[in-house]
């Protein structure tokens, strides 16, 4: 009875007193270890090693029907405690793209640095800053298609430039998030420094309809594809900043997953995209996918699956000359992807190891290379890039691990390549989560839990 009275308190939002009624039904009915040795059994207390240890493994039976003393119970009580506890995490997050100097090259340094404050009962609030420093290398003056295709310089006559500074940007992102039972919301600023600034946010609601799991997000969000769409810049002509983009609007997300062999999930997105002196644009993406768990344990699991997506824009803004936007935009995309992931725990140490295979076909229309100014398109005579189409193929691979290096402390490491004809980034993150209370609740996450910079949300 007092189990049940704990769930009925924490649905209610009072976790203070979920957790005090929790841990005294634990008190009176201690669970029985039948091994000190693996994450598998429960310890609701300190393991040898200083570091807490508990249960992930979900219950048999639906939690209002567990008995009190169950192992479920120790994991419900670390989640609970986990949402009272301060939590201080910062990252260095680097990815780098090849590509066009001046454009489409792209080297990224973001460094978030984030606190998550308990609040009332079942609330917390997070405060984060990220300072990012982007490098898209400098245009080219020798090469006279580098030079045409930048800015309104296909258009200048008369005085044009004959040499262009590193198109570069810094500066910080505030944001500040609230989280409550299955409701988050954030709102914050794109880098205070770079040439554009736009608010971004968004506020997401999870729900469940029997087995089914309902997610419902609005939210805009910076567009960083590049340094123009992200930052924007200026034309070395006639000194306008134009790029920035954000994109706003919504995603519904179904699933149906109870963490056994097989689950599913799909989702559907429209937006609208906007930024400064750049042409407006909108994108529909429907994405479906299957899980199957080959091993299913607490501390190993084996899953791969299948996924495909439906992806389009109204328009190609994916250029660089005045008025483009320099974001990826097809106006038809369809992929299927195969992943295949392994991850193993042990008492500190969780490791994750993956990649995917996929195959694609996609569509982009031709566009003018300046889309909001009549006069530059006639000036450029109507100098328009191609339209094009077909198949591709692409494959990435992955690795991560965290490690507890004291009862409060975690560190961990992620590595990602990602590999097609024209579009090949690679990323690297290292990241340090401390729990300010001292013990965290839970050990090492079987999957791992990278920090991740503002503008990835």
């Amino acid at each position: 009875m007092m189990y049940l009275d704990s769930q009925i308190q924490r649905r209610e939002g009072y976790l203070d007193k979920a957790i005090d009624i929790e841990q005294r039904a634990l008190a009176q009915s201690p669970v029985p270890l039948s091994s000190y040795h693996s994450l598998s059994t429960l310890k609701p207390v300190a393991s040898s090693s200083g570091v807490s240890v508990f249960q992930i493994e979900p219950p048999i039976l639906e939690p209002s029907a567990v008995a009190s003393g169950s192992a479920y119970q120790y994991k419900q009580m670390a989640d609970m405690i986990e949402m009272r506890t301060n939590w201080l995490d910062t990252a260095v997050d680097y990815l780098s793209l090849n590509g066009t100097q001046g454009q489409s090259y792209y080297r990224a340094t973001e460094i978030p640095l984030e606190w998550k404050m308990p609040m009332r009962s079942d609330e917390r609030v997070t405060f984060r800053a990220d300072q990012v420093n982007i490098n898209a290398g400098t245009i080219d003056a020798g090469n006279a298609y580098q030079v045409s295709t930048f800015g309104s310089m296909a258009a200048c006559k008369t005085n044009c430039p004959t040499s262009f500074s590193n198109q570069s940007a810094s500066g910080t992102a505030l944001n500040i998030g609230y989280e409550k039972q299955n409701f988050k919301a954030d709102f914050g600023m794109t880098p205070l420094g770079f040439l554009t600034q736009n608010w971004i946010g968004g506020v997401k609601q999870k729900l469940d309809a029997g087995p089914v799991g309902i997610s419902l997000e609005l939210a805009r969000r910076p567009m960083t594809s590049t340094l123009l769409s992200y930052a924007g810049t200026r034309d070395p002509v006639t000194g306008l900043v134009w790029g920035g983009m954000v994109a706003t609007g919504g995603t519904v997300g179904l699933s149906l997953d109870q963490g056994g062999t097989f689950g599913g999930w799909t989702y559907y997105r429209a937006r609208s995209l906007t930024g400064t002196n750049v042409q407006s644009n909108s994108d529909n993406q429907f994405m479906a996918g299957l899980n199957y768990r080959i091993i299913n344990e607490t501390d190993r699991q084996l899953s791969s699956g299948l996924t495909g997506m439906l992806w389009g824009f109204k328009r190609n803004a994916g250029e660089f000359t005045y008025g483009q936007g320099g974001y990826y935009s097809p106006q038809s995309y369809r992929s299927v992807t195969v992943p295949l992931n392994y991850a193993q725990r042990f008492a500190r140490l969780s490791y994750v190891i993956g990649g995917s295979v996929s195959t694609n076909w996609s569509r982009t229309d031709a566009a003018p290379y300046f889309p909001t100014n009549a006069q530059y398109q006639a000036d450029s005579n109507n100098a328009t890039y191609s339209a094009s189409s077909g198949p591709g193929s692409a494959y990435s691979a992955y690795a991560a691990w965290e490690y507890q290096v004291s009862p409060s402390v975690f560190v961990g490491n992620r590595l990602k390549l990602e590999r097609s004809p024209y579009y090949a980034p690679n990323s690297f993150v290292l990241y340090i989560r401390i729990a300010l209370d001292g013990t965290a609740p839970n050990p090492v996450p079987l999957q791992t839990q990278p920090v991740i910079p503002t503008s990835r949300f």
